[in-house]
C-alpha cells in the first residue's frame, strides 16, 4: 500500500507507491514481476557525500536545519534514494539529517521528483549500488 494513502505505514512496512494493496500483496506482486529491489551495498555516508557534491554543499550542512533551497533539495534526494531505493530505515536517515521520521517521509516524496530530474546523479547511484 502507498504511504501517501496510508500515513500510518512505517518505514519498516512493505509498500510501493506504484501498487495499491497490503504489504503481502505488494511483496507477491514485486516477487512475481521480478522487480523486487535488493538491499543496497551503497553506504549511507557515500550517498550523502555524492548528493552533497552534486548540490554543492558540505555534507555536514545536511545535518543542520536549513531552508536554503540547495540543502532542502539535497536532503529530499537523500531521503528518497535511501528509503525508497536503498531500503535503509527511515529512522536512520531522519536521525542523520536532523529530521523527524515524518519529515523524512515527506522529504522522500519530494525527493523522488527532484531525483528524476538529475540523470547524472541517478547514474552515479546506480553504478555505486553494483
Amino acid at each position: 500500500m502507498s504511504q501517501a494513502l496510508n500515513p500510518a505505514l512505517s518505514e519498516e512496512d512493505v509498500f510501493d507507491d506504484r501498487i495499491l494493496g497490503g504489504g503481502r500483496y505488494v511483496e507477491k506482486t514485486l516477487d512475481a514481476s521480478g522487480r523486487r529491489r535488493q538491499d543496497s551495498t551503497l553506504p549511507l555516508a557515500d550517498l550523502v557525500r555524492m548528493v552533497a557534491e552534486h548540490f554543492g554543499v558540505v555534507p555536514e550542512e545536511l545535518s543542520q536545519p536549513s531552508k536554503e533551497r540547495r540543502i532542502a533539495q539535497a536532503k529530499a534526494v537523500i531521503c528518497y534514494v535511501a528509503v525508497r531505493q536503498l531500503k535503509i530505515k527511515g529512522v536512520e536517515v531522519a536521525e542523520l539529517l536532523g529530521y523527524s521520521s515524518t519529515a523524512a517521509t515527506h522529504a522522500a516524496s519530494r525527493g523522488g521528483t527532484i531525483f528524476a530530474d538529475i540523470p547524472d546523479l541517478e547514474e552515479k547511484v546506480a553504478i555505486s549500488k553494483l
